[in-house]
């Protein structure tokens, strides 16, 4: 099996994203995998370009000569000494793990991203698009979070035929009056994998454990830390992430950060 991580970054790389960077080149050699890491990348030319080269794997075919690919956002932190080969996971296609407690969480929000939008956002793309979005018992759309993504090669090439336009579905989302989170590459990825060509699987909240203040709505927020003894990488959304030093990323990969700092 020939597989590969992706990461990228644009601009001055800060000190957490160099020690992530070396975190997953570390675990691609204890598991037998390619690691690349793109500073400045310019494959992809649509609009918001920043978000949306994460989709490079997708659209540019040198990829597609790999078994399998996992593309991970440079906030995400593999735990310390990491053994467990996410290229093992069973799919057939395209994987990403569900954001904790939403849809549920958004029913509280009222800025940009709130249940309000998710439907808006959800209309839209299956009157346009052919696709079923996946929904809760609730009728309320799932969120897969697009921080954490393994692809198969048949499921690039799939998502790579089949996926709208990059730039075209920005513009239509924004001419229906989608807000622009909705427009970017979660959403548009959500999009693909809600489409009849693709086998989607989801993956175990250990793969992507969120760390993150959210909002519980009218100003009020709390912390999110689904990090636990069963977590394998830790999404760091918290902004805090921004004055981390490498060794505090470190620390925080073996469990030894205090965890106050996020409070």
């Amino acid at each position: 099996m020939k597989n590969v991580i992706y990461q990228y970054w644009r601009g001055e790389i800060p000190e957490y994203v160099l020690a992530v960077k070396q975190l997953f080149s570390d675990y691609a050699k204890r598991i037998n995998a390619e690691h690349v890491f793109e500073h400045n990348p310019t494959f992809i030319r649509a609009l918001n370009s920043t978000y949306y080269s994460a989709l490079r794997p997708v659209f540019d075919k040198r990829f597609h000569e790999f078994d399998r690919v996992l593309f991970v956002d440079m906030d995400v932190i593999p735990v310390d000494g990491l053994e467990h080969n996410i290229f093992d996971e069973e799919i057939t296609h395209i994987a990403m793990a569900e954001e904790v407690k939403q849809p549920a969480l958004r029913a509280n929000m009222t800025g940009k991203i709130r249940s309000e939008n998710d439907l808006k956002w959800a209309s839209v793309a299956e009157r346009f698009w052919n696709c079923c979005v996946m929904r809760d018992e609730e009728r309320r759309p799932r969120v897969f979070n697009s921080g954490v993504v393994l692809y198969t090669r048949e499921g690039l090439k799939r998502a790579a035929k089949n996926a709208p336009g990059m730039s075209s579905y920005q513009l239509l989302m924004k001419f229906k009056g989608v807000p622009k989170f909705y427009r970017l590459d979660q959403n548009y990825l959500n999009l693909v994998v809600s489409m009849p060509q693709i086998d989607f699987t989801v993956l175990g909240g250990y793969w992507n454990a969120q760390l993150n203040r959210v909002g519980t709505g009218h100003g009020r927020s709390k912390l999110l830390n689904e990090v636990d003894n069963d977590t394998r990488f830790i999404h760091l959304q918290h902004s805090a992430k921004k004055q981390m030093s490498q060794s505090e990323v470190i620390a925080l990969s073996k469990g030894q950060l205090d965890m106050a700092m996020f409070e």
